[in-house]
């Protein structure tokens, strides 16, 4: 079997990148969908009306928050230095290549690896999570420089899921 490199879901099917270069689509017709990857599930996730989807012309890594574009429509990672890129969407619940469709949620999201949100694999079972200054990336210590905007992003339930409780940015 051939090793997932990237996912994008376009609602109806997901398409997904091998790494042998072939695109394979797969239909959506369950409620509960598992990445494998050697024999492991790398992602799980369920059919739920909070996901939603945009394009991109950024890479975003999986469970990285991001915002959604006034000007062009296009998802881009978020970040706490102003109220616009603060303005979260919700976090990426697969990796998206450019030019790929990315999927974000505001619901519950598990990952067996966050790496691209955290910079470490595993959440932090019971700490609350704020968006960081950084691009993409969460925190568990909220911002505190004036200018900067506090996002409660929500709280990680065990070290690979997260139940998301967003908030409205406030600006320090």
């Amino acid at each position: 079997m051939a090793d997932i490199i990237k996912v994008a879901d376009t609602s109806t099917v997901i398409n997904v990148l091998q790494s042998n270069s072939q695109i394979i689509q797969i239909p959506v017709t369950t409620t509960q969908i598992n990445i494998v990857q050697a024999g492991q599930i790398i992602m799980s996730g369920g059919v739920d009306p909070s996901i939603s989807d945009a394009a991109t012309s950024i890479d975003i890594g999986a469970g990285q928050p991001i915002y959604v574009s006034k000007v062009n429509g296009q998802a881009v990672l978020a970040d706490a230095t102003n109220l616009n890129s603060a303005d979260i969407a919700g976090l990426s619940i697969a990796a998206a290549g450019s030019g790929f469709r990315v999927s974000f949620t505001r619901s519950k999201l598990t990952l067996i690896d966050w790496t691209a949100a955290l910079g470490v694999a595993s959440l932090q079972s019971g700490y609350d999570y704020f968006l960081s200054a950084t691009p993409g990336q969460i925190t568990t210590t909220p911002p505190s420089i004036p200018g900067q905007c506090v996002v409660f992003i929500g709280t990680a339930i065990s070290t690979t899921s997260m139940l998301f409780a967003f908030e409205p940015p406030i600006l320090l």
